[in-house]
């Protein structure tokens, strides 16, 4: 969880979540977590100025289709709660 949204605790989820996917290819769940992580690889490649290899690019696509899942779940959730409103 996020502690104020320091740096430091950005770190400690966007490491965890490096060492899950290495270790097990799994993401955080939360959105929260999921868009930290990809915020702070994005901080990460760009001070560095470097492109990310394929392997990198890999774990990065993963964020995104994770975000874009959850999103897509929030949308319809919300959608089924104002359709049994009307109902």
């Amino acid at each position: 969880m996020l502690n104020g949204g320091s740096f430091e605790s950005c770190a400690d989820i966007a490491n965890k979540s490096q060492k899950d996917w290495a270790e097990k290819e799994i993401l955080p769940q939360s959105l929260t977590e999921l868009r930290t992580c990809l915020f702070f690889e994005q901080r990460h490649w760009r001070h560095f100025g470097a492109e990310p290899d394929n392997k990198e690019k890999e774990y990065l696509h993963a964020f995104i289709e994770s975000i874009r899942s959850k999103l897509r779940d929030r949308e319809n959730q919300s959608n089924r709660i104002i359709d049994s409103k009307e109902d």
